[in-house]
């Protein structure tokens, strides 16, 4: 059997290269010994240099029909993440200045082929779907052989606009334990974390979702003294801004920041095992929540009013405690501790429950039937991703020039902001130089008038003298 599997293989962001890395892995262990299995992986750019030692390999998705042509793929297999999306354009910049036109649209119809062979992994949709959109994705998706949708929101959302119905299948990353076991990540983390066999607790966040640094340094302290437990700092996304924020926290708090700059041969299995071995996790990255909880670790989240699809993920059982935001976090603290010490024996149960659902899925889609005919039409994509492409392009534009104008305005406001403090602090060191010639001139005119005082005393004592003298 051979299987495709597209998606952002190529980005420093730990749920996206963990798609693969479990999906090929639990392929692995449907199909057993009864057959052999290829698996190739696909993603927009061309592999340069790979992120990780550990990461799995791939192709550009403009490869893919190539590939298929010589040997054909029995399954397409498309996701996971929030891959069912227009703004193709959000991830140039991520990408630079290699960036394909096309990123999200290239994977959500990655072939011209019209077998009916694609299937969709535990996908989401963070935004609504105009009218155009809509036309390309029923299109494309009239090859769907499977449908597996992450949650309720996106599955009832693509059934609007597909008509396809979805089975709501839990993220793949649930079933890390059946791959990486707990015992195994114990002896892993070992060579990250020697000194740390008390028990640590993780944290990961950004400057778009946390606090200054100098506050959040003084949280994660207060967490430490109440639990006794001090925190790794830990890179979940590095594409998204972990790096930075984590290394100016790392640099206050002295604690141990586990990247990619601070560790250049860390493994992806170092990184699971890290977040695996934690005593707690608290972070706004989905993945950081899901590996703690397919590890029966108690989780934290503070991104509520920011992140649709983390609100969707906590409003399940046994999910962690979500806050609205840091502040909110913050401002609940003893909650916080409560929730670090609390027992979390009941997360392997549903870990059981998500990788057979899973497994599941996988079971049924690999004994399916696929390449029949569908109606997808060539035409249709093709014309979508001509005009799309040109639209993304001028958008990306667009979005620079608004960039650029947002930071001369910031650097205007900046400047306009400098210039009223130095008046202020000008008018300040004024009133403090006139204030100091007032009370200069009231002490000269105080001491003239004590002068003249004294001066009018000896006179009157002189003049008094005089006329004793005379009598």
């Amino acid at each position: 059997m051979k299987i495709a599997q597209i998606g952002t293989f190529d980005l420093d962001n730990l749920g996206d290269l963990l798609f693969p890395w479990i999906t090929g892995r639990l392929i692995r262990l449907v199909c057993g010994s009864r057959a052999a299995v290829d698996v190739c992986f696909y993603s927009p750019t061309r592999p340069v240099a790979y992120l990780y030692p550990d990461q799995v390999p791939y192709a550009p998705i403009s490869q893919l029909d190539e590939d298929d042509a010589v040997a054909p793929f029995d399954f397409i297999l498309i996701g996971g993440g929030d891959l069912i999306r227009n703004d193709d354009y959000s991830l140039y910049q991520t990408y630079g200045e290699d960036s394909p036109k096309l990123t999200f649209t290239q994977i959500l119809s990655p072939t011209e082929t019209n077998s009916r062979r694609l299937a969709l992994l535990a996908v989401g949709l963070p935004y609504d779907v105009d009218d155009v959109f809509s036309v390309f994705l029923k299109n494309s998706f009239s090859r769907v052989a499977s449908a597996a949708i992450r949650d309720v929101r996106s599955a009832k959302l693509l059934k609007e606009h597909t008509g396809i119905s979805y089975a709501i299948v839990p993220d793949f990353v649930h079933s890390l334990p059946y791959v990486l076991d707990k015992t195994t990540c114990d002896s892993i983390v070992a060579d990250v974390l020697d000194e740390y066999d008390s028990g640590y607790l993780c944290f990961q966040g950004h400057i778009d979702v946390c606090a200054a640094v100098e506050d959040t340094a003084k949280v994660l302290k207060e967490i430490e003294r109440a639990l006794d437990k001090p925190f790794v700092l830990i890179e979940i996304g590095g594409c998204l801004g972990d790096t930075e924020y984590l290394r100016e926290l790392a640099a206050v708090t002295g604690y141990p920041f586990v990247s990619r700059a601070t560790y250049p041969d860390i493994t992806l299995e170092q990184k699971i095992s890290v977040l695996a071995c934690s005593s707690g996790f608290i972070g706004s990255s989905l993945h950081g929540n899901i590996i703690s909880n397919a590890y029966g670790i108690n989780n934290i989240s503070y991104v509520g009013k920011y992140s649709h699809k983390i609100r969707e993920y906590f409003s399940a059982e046994g999910h962690g405690v979500l806050f609205e935001d840091f502040s909110t976090l913050q401002s609940q603290i003893h909650t916080v501790f409560d929730v670090l010490v609390r027992d979390a024996s009941n997360k392997a149960v549903l870990t059981e429950l998500k990788h057979k659902k899973i497994m599941l899925f996988l079971e049924e889609l690999l004994q399916s039937k696929g390449k029949n005919p569908s109606s997808f039409s060539i035409e249709i994509d093709r014309l979508y991703k001509a005009a799309h492409g040109k639209s993304c392009a001028r958008e990306s534009i667009v979005r620079d020039q608004l960039a650029s104008l947002e930071t001369q305005l910031q650097a205007e406001k900046n400047n306009a902001a400098e210039q009223i403090n130095y008046r202020d602090l000008l008018t300040k060191d004024l009133e403090a130089l006139l204030i100091a010639e007032k009370n200069n001139a009231v002490s000269q005119i105080t001491y003239r008038d004590d002068l003249i005082r004294v001066l009018e005393e000896k006179l009157l004592l002189s003049e008094q003298a005089k006329k004793n003298n005379a009598w």
